[in-house]
């Protein structure tokens, strides 16, 4: 096993979790092929088997500089700290390389933050130039399932979805998931306003858009007559802290 006892084995650990969706130090030991005590103990030596690690980024696609180092994503278009796979007992950051495979790694997401949709008692949504968000091309593909050119995200204005989608919150929507089925939340259309709802149906002619509020009331439509357009099923949201 090598070692670099400069690196932090704590915060390695926590990142592959993070990066790979588990909730626990047992689930990750799984997946390495170890015991849960192997990781405490790597813990408490603050060592790795970075060979085994490496391997485990290398199979699900995730940036080293990342894991290895915690190079923040709005650098790494910027900086890449290299892990030579052939000499890893003689580990060492390099911070001034550009990272090529930076379009391998990440996706470009168009982002509207004034085009907001309503959770509430409607916006019209105003159209500007988009700005873009990067997403890791492992979290679209591979938790969210969904592909980037259909991905979109915008802005929420309004409590009528709280607790569950906050007002000023971001949502990821995705485009090509414009179906109804109850359950998710969707952004839609409704008289050229964009609205986040919830949507039950009873039918093909008869639809119930609902809130997570109970402040408000639900109301049915036609969607063969009245003007809805789903434009997609919200598969992730963000917001920033209460204290900003």
């Amino acid at each position: 096993m090598s070692t670099y006892n400069s690196l932090n084995a704590k915060n390695i650990l926590r990142r592959l979790k993070t990066e790979l969706n588990l909730s626990t130090d047992t689930q990750l030991a799984d997946l390495l092929g170890k015991v849960p005590s192997t990781l405490s103990t790597w813990k408490k030596r603050n060592s790795l088997d970075y060979e085994l690690v490496l391997a485990l980024c290398e199979k699900y696609g995730m940036n080293y500089s990342w894991i290895f180092h915690g190079v923040p994503t709005e650098e790494l278009g910027r900086v890449n700290t290299i892990i030579d796979k052939k000499s890893i007992d003689g580990i060492a950051p390099r911070l001034n390389e550009p990272l090529n495979d930076y379009d391998a790694e990440f996706s470009q997401v168009e982002y509207y933050p004034q085009a907001y949709a309503s959770a509430g008692h409607g916006l019209i949504a105003e159209e500007k130039a988009p700005l873009y968000l990067s997403f890791r091309k492992y979290f679209i593909n591979n938790t969210l399932n969904s592909s980037a050119k259909d991905l979109v995200v915008l802005r929420v204005k309004g409590d009528s979805m709280e607790p569950e989608i906050m007002s000023d919150d971001d949502i990821l929507v995705d485009r090509s998931r414009n179906k109804p089925r109850f359950g998710p939340a969707y952004l839609i259309r409704l008289d050229d306003v964009l609205h986040c709802k919830l949507i039950q149906t009873f039918g093909e002619e008869r639809w119930r858009i609902m809130s997570k509020n109970p402040s408000y009331e639900s109301f049915d439509i036609n969607p063969k007559t009245d003007p809805i357009e789903i434009i997609g099923e919200v598969v992730w949201w963000g917001r920033k802290s209460k204290y900003l």
